[in-house]
């Protein structure tokens, strides 16, 4: 199996309420908030891949993945309005 999201913190309002695999989403809607995201990897990819977090269509940050890595990766702080459009992918 491939790499698999079970869980995303820090983004006020918001709830993952399953597991997403690559190329899975989940809409929803979150409050004003300022601070980190993390996503948590509960399977490790079997291939390289990268996290990434766009704001509004605009691409945030990336953050590489290695093969089989699992555990919480972490977006930096940012200031987020409640009217934003955050999109976090999984691209293995």
């Amino acid at each position: 199996p491939g790499a698999v999201i079970s869980a995303v913190s820090g983004i006020t309002g918001f709830a993952l309420t399953g597991s997403l695999s690559s190329g899975g989403s989940q809409t929803g809607i979150h409050s004003a908030f300022t601070g980190t995201i993390g996503v948590t990897l509960s399977s490790g990819p079997t291939a390289a891949s990268n996290l990434y977090l766009t704001v509004n269509a605009s691409l945030q940050q990336t953050i590489p993945d290695s093969l089989g890595e699992t555990g919480t990766k972490t977006f930096t702080s940012h200031a987020y309005s409640a009217t934003d459009t955050i999109n976090i992918s999984l691209a293995v």
